[in-house]
């Protein structure tokens, strides 16, 4: 669907510049704009743009004058057929791509699942502690293949993994 970003996003500007790009994933090696993975769909002065719906967007807007210009970001989507504004960062600073990495996991469905957040505490426990917590995760099947990962990243041997899984003492 064509949109109309200068009608839809309070802020737009292309005075000095701007473009709009697809959000597919996030990358917190980089701390920067660098960390936000996606396509370029439009850039420079374009201001109708072929959206579809259900796909997070980032548009930045480069206004003010040439010397001291103003970058504001619109964190978005396209819900039926109206812009839905998830978050706005006004005259970004240098950390405005972190400002947005927890609306862009949220939206990407990354955040962490319970397992997940439960097995990340786990890695600081020494190996005995780690296997006797493990044992009382394993009543839970979410846990079973979070357990099998963590226990080669902390280079847990494979018989006492087994043994784990197995519920065996032997």
């Amino acid at each position: 669907m064509i949109i109309n970003l200068e009608q839809n996003l309070e802020g737009f500007n292309r005075y000095n510049g701007g473009w709009v790009k697809t959000i597919t994933k996030l990358d917190k090696d980089y701390n920067n704009g660098y960390s936000l993975n996606g396509e370029f769909i439009a850039n420079k002065r374009v201001k109708n743009v072929n959206l579809e719906p259900n796909i997070l967007y980032l548009d930045c807007s480069i206004g003010g004058s040439r010397k001291n210009q103003e970058k504001n970001y619109h964190l978005f989507k396209l819900v039926e057929d109206e812009i839905f504004i998830i978050q706005t960062i006004e005259d970004g600073g240098p950390d405005w791509a972190v400002q947005l990495w927890d609306n862009v996991e949220k939206e990407l469905g990354l955040q962490k699942t319970k397992p997940e957040l439960v097995l990340e505490q786990a890695t600081s426990l020494d190996t005995d502690e780690f296997i006797d917590f493990s044992e009382k995760l394993l009543e839970d099947n979410r846990f079973k293949l979070y357990l099998i990962k963590l226990c080669s990243e902390k280079g847990i041997e494979q018989e006492i993994v087994t043994k784990l899984l197995l519920g065996r003492d032997d």
